[in-house]
């Protein structure tokens, strides 16, 4: 046993002295390495999806994001109406078929189906360099 700890010891040493020194830099190599372009900081993207459930009609979503203006949008069919959810830096605003100020009634029912606080909120600054 004092065999196996001495050698994993002189393995492992060399290589936790090769690694990075702070989580800034891991971060910054990973950049460099997955943005070699440098695009990523202006990247103005949608995804779209559409949810396929048995039994039940497909829905639509989308994920939008503009990180050189630092705002995302997660809209999604509910019901046969387009609910959206915007963040613009940490300002959260509701849509409703484009309504930007629906009822409180309105938000309270679709308040469920809202992913911001849950998901996207605490990842925004993964996604919004």
């Amino acid at each position: 046993m004092k065999k196996i700890t001495i050698i994993l010891l002189f393995l492992i040493l060399p290589l936790s002295l090769l690694a990075q020194d702070t989580g800034a830099e891991l971060i910054d190599s990973s950049i460099k390495f997955h943005d070699p372009g440098g695009k990523w900081a202006s990247a103005d993207l949608v995804l779209g999806f559409i949810d396929t459930r048995p039994g039940k009609q497909d829905r639509r979503a989308s994920f939008a994001f503009n990180n050189k203006s630092g705002t995302a949008c997660i809209s999604r069919e509910i019901d046969n109406r387009k609910i959206a959810w915007h963040l613009t830096n940490d300002q959260c605003t509701f849509e409703i078929d484009g309504d930007t100020s629906p009822s409180e009634e309105e938000i309270k029912q679709y308040k469920k189906f809202n992913v911001w606080e849950k998901v996207i909120y605490p990842f925004r600054n993964i996604f919004m360099i």
